[in-house]
């Protein structure tokens, strides 16, 4: 039995050969493993695609009369490791400027996290949590949990009529650097933030934007109807406040890459 890698076709180039002589079991079957010659280790996988050839003479010799041939569609992993390109994996740290604001959380992985936004919305002015006094149910809090809770304070915005512009809604509209999946964070994203706002503002300042204005920033947690938790975001200290306050915090959009 003759046994041949071909490349890039049914009919490509031999790019190895080898012979073996096997016996089939009581059914007709036979079982072999190839790869044992010279020149095996040199195939280069990840320039396939590859086929399989196998031509049988049944008395033993070289005529071979029974041909086949098939394409390889999948490459044991330890083989094309060997030859493919090396994958640039690229990772972040606190402060890099990517995925359209500064960095501010990084998983161990260090290719995903959170960035803030190079600017506050609202044109850097305080804003309502929103226009009247309901319950949104927006109550998660954690690292991600922001998303969530700008989706539910929209949907129930929608539900109870709220039509004015509010603190998710600011967020919700910003298409920084073409992004469209910007929110207001949650309270300890917020506290992320409020840990490291020297290396934001130094970024944000360095690629077009401002720093943090103020002290007093909204999340998008929610305590109860008529109150929502702000930041502190000098002092890292929490604030139960009414969602329609005289003095209004301000608001700083963030996305997860």
């Amino acid at each position: 039995m003759q046994i041949s890698i071909l490349q890039g076709s049914a009919d490509g180039t031999v790019v190895y050969t080898e012979t073996q002589t096997s016996l089939t079991n009581e059914n007709g079957l036979v079982s072999i493993e190839i790869g044992g010659e010279a020149g095996f280790a040199e195939i280069d996988w990840s320039d396939g695609p590859y086929f399989i050839k196998t031509e049988t003479d049944p008395l033993g010799g070289t005529t071979y009369t029974i041909t086949g041939t098939s394409q390889l569609l999948s490459v044991p992993y330890a083989l094309h490791a060997r030859t493919v390109e090396e994958i640039n994996i690229i990772t972040y740290e606190i402060g890099d400027f990517a995925h359209g604001g500064v960095v501010f959380y990084v998983e161990p992985c260090g290719t995903k996290g959170l960035v803030a936004a190079i600017n506050d919305r609202n044109g850097g002015a305080g804003i309502d949590w929103s226009s009247f006094n309901y319950l949104t149910l927006a109550k998660r809090n954690g690292i991600y949990a922001g998303k969530e809770n700008t989706s539910t304070i929209l949907a129930a915005s929608i539900a109870n009529n709220d039509v004015d512009l509010h603190a998710a809604g600011v967020c919700a509209c910003y298409k920084g650097v073409n992004y469209g999946d910007w929110y207001l964070p949650s309270l300890e994203e917020l506290y992320l933030i409020h840990i490291n706002r020297e290396a934001i503002n130094k970024t944000a300042v360095e690629s077009g934007g401002s720093v943090f204005s103020g002290n007093n920033y909204w999340s998008s947690t929610e305590i109860s109807e008529d109150r929502a938790w702000r930041l502190n975001i000098t002092t890292g200290d929490p604030v139960s406040t009414v969602k329609l306050p005289v003095v209004q915090p301000r608001v700083r959009a963030v996305r997860a890459f």
